[in-house]
């Protein structure tokens, strides 16, 4: 999935930064859907689809598993979190914090989380 959404980044000319906040981004949901949503070894489904609107790049993960809303998560406390060695649980939180939007629905079929990175304006090609 990360090589995939590298590839999808520099094709569509996005940065470096860009490109590295999508991988952590998607990386960090694919594992929570699959950790969380598909608990128990339980077989599932995570179809990811991509496309371009108004200059945001937008990635979907589709899934059939548990629900679970990211927007109902308030973000942590970091002095506490670092302070009593927390392990784990920061993966919303760094989503919200590189991502421009993300946004969530569920139905009685499926799950979509939508996954927004807005591109940069001087952002005219990509660079290595």
């Amino acid at each position: 999935v990360r090589n995939f959404i590298s590839c999808l980044g520099k094709t569509f000319l996005l940065t470096k930064c860009e490109i590295n906040a999508l991988k952590l981004s998607v990386d960090e949901a694919c594992s929570n859907i699959i950790k969380h949503g598909y608990p128990k070894n339980q077989p599932g489904f995570i179809t990811l689809k991509f496309f371009i609107e108004n200059g945001a790049f937008v990635i979907e993960l589709h899934d059939q598993g548990k629900s679970f809303n990211p927007g109902l998560i308030n973000d942590p406390n970091l002095t506490d979190y670092v302070e009593n060695r927390k392990k784990g649980g920061l993966g919303i939180y760094m989503m919200k914090t590189l991502l421009d939007i993300i946004e969530y629905e569920t139905n009685s079929m499926k799950n979509i989380l939508r996954l927004v990175k807005i591109r940069k304006q001087d952002s005219l090609f990509y660079k290595s």
